[in-house]
């Protein structure tokens, strides 16, 4: 429940909507494209836990090496996350600000949302899996809430032509009446 929660606040809420707004309806293509290093990643993230054998980096590394070549490794690690920290942080506050609480000065949510990690990294990982199973349902429903409010504004055939294929001559067809097509081999 935890990964559904976080994929759909960092995709759904965040991500998608970015995208959307430069790349336009191209912005499935961004997707495909960006799947290639991801698979890559992936695939150096699988070697480097075979290779752990379920140690801790931080164990494997102080192990491995000395203390200073240990600490030469680890210090730019611990940079890179406090860095993507400090990003999801300014993120999120502003992503609260512009929705809902406009009046609310930003360090003050800045402030609760540390306090609220802090709690929650101090917790464990039990408290984060519980709190992520009661607010999923909830989350869900809303969406879902949200997803048919919207259904009288929208453009049924605009959401249809979104299924856009290269056809044997190389041009782009952008016409509904397209997709059967492309059940064809």
């Amino acid at each position: 429940m935890m990964i559904m929660l976080t994929i759909g606040f960092t995709n759904h809420v965040t991500v998608i909507p970015l995208l959307l707004s430069k790349a336009g309806r191209d912005a499935w293509l961004s997707i495909l494209i960006a799947a290639i290093p991801f698979v890559g990643w992936v695939c150096i993230l699988y070697f480097i836990n075979k290779q752990l054998q379920q140690e801790s980096l931080y164990t494997w590394i102080r192990r491995s090496t000395n203390k200073f070549v240990g600490n030469l490794l680890i210090i730019p690690i611990l940079f890179c996350l406090y860095m993507m920290a400090l990003v999801h942080l300014i993120d999120t506050q502003t992503w609260t600000n512009v929705n809902y609480l406009q009046r609310t000065p930003e360090w003050v949510v800045a402030l609760v949302l540390v306090i609220f990690c802090v709690i929650a990294a101090n917790g464990g990982i039990a408290p984060l899996g519980v709190t992520s199973g009661i607010l999923l349902p909830f989350v869900s429903l809303l969406g879902f809430y949200v997803a048919l409010g919207n259904v009288p504004k929208k453009d049924a055939l605009a959401e249809v032509n979104v299924l856009v294929y290269l056809s044997d001559s190389g041009k782009m067809k952008l016409k509904w009446y397209d997709y059967p097509e492309t059940l064809l081999p």
